[in-house]
């Protein structure tokens, strides 16, 4: 375990340069998403690697039993600089290395999950515009097809929603109820799907 928390730990540190030096050259929508400079910048390989390397750490600590609180002060311990006088500690982002932003434009605390309701409300009306352009492109054209996208985007909402309300963020949210897919007989209600008869 302690192996794989140095591994983990290095990996992390050689994002910090990474992320800032993104940040000065993106922030203020100059790296949009899809461009060049999106791609040079942005983190998402990195951000999966690190969390299998989280979950790696997440499996070797509850299948081997190991003492939960003296693994969680060892990791408080452990202070990463993520900016000129900001720290986060290594506990922090064991708990929230699926909030880690891979987006340049992002500021340095949403790319370090420090602010996982900015993120997680992104990404709900990321699904919902996605929901949007499926039933307008697809409708029609291919509704079967329409239908599996719009299962995957609900799924997608239903834990957005559920992590909303689990981390106690603020902003008010509405759950998307009784959205209707047209010609498909399935109605939904929150994190429900249920089948028209």
């Amino acid at each position: 375990m302690e192996k794989v928390l140095d591994y983990t730990v290095h990996y992390v540190r050689e994002r910090v340069p990474i992320v800032l030096e993104g940040y000065e050259r993106c922030r203020r929508g100059k790296c949009p998403e899809g461009s060049d400079l999106w791609e040079i910048h942005s983190t998402p390989n990195r951000d999966g690697r690190v969390i299998l390397l989280m979950d790696h750490l997440h499996h070797l600590i509850e299948s081997n039993g190991l003492d939960q609180d003296g693994v969680k002060e060892m990791m408080e311990g452990i202070s990463i600089r993520i900016q000129k006088g900001q720290f986060v500690t290594f506990y922090h982002l064991y708990q929230n290395y699926l909030w880690l932003s891979p987006h340049p434009e992002d500021s340095i605390e949403a790319r370090w999950g420090l602010r996982k309701c900015e993120l997680i409300l992104s990404r709900i009306r990321g699904a919902e515009n996605s929901i949007v352009f499926i039933e307008k492109t697809y409708r029609k054209r291919d509704p079967k097809y329409a239908d599996f996208s719009l299962r995957q985007q609900w799924e997608i909402l239903a834990r957005l929603y559920e992590e909303w309300y689990r981390s106690e963020c603020k902003e008010p949210v509405a759950p998307p109820l009784q959205k209707k897919q047209k010609d498909s007989g399935t109605r939904w209600h929150g994190d429900r799907e249920t089948r028209s008869r």
